[in-house]
C-alpha cells in the first residue's frame, strides 16, 4: 500500500462514533449521478449518511485539492476557517475547522485527524477522518463538535472518470433535536460535493502531477 497525507472533509454536521451493526442503507435522493443514502445508527438517534457520485479528474487533482487545507473555505459548505495544527507523518495530519451555523445557533468547531492510503494495484484512494475534540482547548463562543467519523473513497475506472463514495456519521452537539438534524443531514454535504466538482476544474488542481500519487494505467 502507498501512503499519502490527505486533507479533506465536507461537512456542516459532525459526528457520532461509527456504529456497529448499523441498519441497511435506504436511498433518500437521486439526482443525475448523485445518490444519497441514509441508515439508522444504533449508537445514536442521528442517522448515518452515504453519497455516491462520479468526478472527471486525475487522482493527483483530487489529492491536491484535499490536501489544500487553506482552500477548504472555498468549497466546503459553511466552513469559513481551516488551518493546520500538526503534521504527524506523510500519511497523517491534524487540522482545525470552524463551521458556520445559522442564527440563533452557536457556531461549531472541530479538530480533525486525517489519514490516507492508496492501493498500489487498483489506485483507489481512501481518506479517513476522526475528530479529537480535546486536541486543543475550547474557544469562547463556539461549541466543540464531540464526535466525527468521515471517509471518502476514490476509485478510478478509466478515461479520467473516478467513482466516489462519501460516508459521514454526524452529530453537531448542543441542544439541536435529532429529528431536525436527520431532516437536513444531506444538505451541507450535497453543497460541498457540488463545489468539490467545480473546484477540481480549476487549473491549479486539474493540471496537477504529484509524484507520490499513482494514476490508473489504461
Amino acid at each position: 500500500m502507498r501512503y499519502v497525507f490527505l486533507l479533506s472533509l465536507g461537512l456542516i454536521f459532525s459526528t457520532v462514533a461509527f456504529a456497529q451493526q448499523a441498519g441497511p442503507w435506504t436511498l433518500k435522493k437521486e439526482k443525475k449521478d448523485l445518490k444519497v443514502y441514509v441508515r439508522d445508527n444504533p449508537a445514536s438517534p442521528i442517522k448515518e449518511l452515504k453519497m455516491k457520485f462520479t468526478v472527471e479528474a486525475s487522482m493527483s487533482a483530487i489529492v491536491l485539492l484535499l490536501q489544500d487545507v487553506a482552500a477548504i473555505p472555498d468549497w466546503v459548505y459553511k466552513c469559513p476557517e481551516a488551518y493546520h495544527l500538526e503534521k504527524v507523518s506523510s500519511s497523517e495530519e491534524v487540522y482545525y475547522n470552524r463551521v458556520d451555523f445559522p442564527w440563533p445557533l452557536d457556531d461549531r468547531d472541530l479538530i480533525v485527524r486525517n489519514t490516507m492510503v492508496q492501493d498500489s494495484t487498483t489506485k483507489m484512494i481512501r481518506s479517513e477522518s476522526f475528530n479529537e475534540p480535546a486536541f486543543i482547548p475550547k474557544k469562547d463562543g463556539l461549541i466543540r463538535i464531540p464526535k466525527l467519523h468521515l471517509w471518502w473513497e476514490f476509485t478510478p475506472r478509466g478515461n479520467g472518470i473516478v467513482d466516489v463514495e462519501y460516508f459521514l456519521s454526524s452529530d453537531p452537539g448542543g441542544m439541536i433535536p435529532a429529528w431536525m438534524i436527520n431532516l437536513a443531514i444531506d444538505q451541507g454535504p450535497t453543497q460541498t460535493i457540488k463545489a468539490f466538482k467545480k473546484t477540481l476544474k480549476n487549473p491549479k488542481y486539474r493540471d496537477a502531477k504529484l509524484d507520490f500519487i499513482s494514476e490508473l494505467v489504461e
